[in-house]
């Protein structure tokens, strides 16, 4: 994955994602699974600044510090994928 904001199944997999997430589709630990693996597959690591941050989003994040960007977007299509399916989306 060269650039993973014109990948076209990432990008449907973060549409699907946000829709089904803001109609409480999912459960709080799926939302910042999620999460965490859609801003390290965007962003990469989190910042130094976020480090030690206590917001519930920038600790979801930094769980996958280290992980390479195309990976995080692989592992998180993948997730997406398995939600729909558990939730026959």
């Amino acid at each position: 994955m060269a650039d993973i904001n014109s990948n076209p199944v990432f990008n449907n997999a973060a549409s699907d994602f946000a829709t089904h997430a803001k109609a409480n589709k999912f459960t709080a630990e799926e939302v910042l699974e999620g999460y965490g693996l859609y801003k390290q597959a965007i962003s990469g690591d989190i910042p130094s600044d976020k480090n030690n941050s206590e917001a519930v989003q920038d600790i979801a994040w930094s769980m996958k510090k280290g992980i390479a960007r195309d990976e995080a977007a692989t592992q998180y299509i993948a997730f997406v994928d398995k939600l729909k399916s558990k939730y026959s989306l």
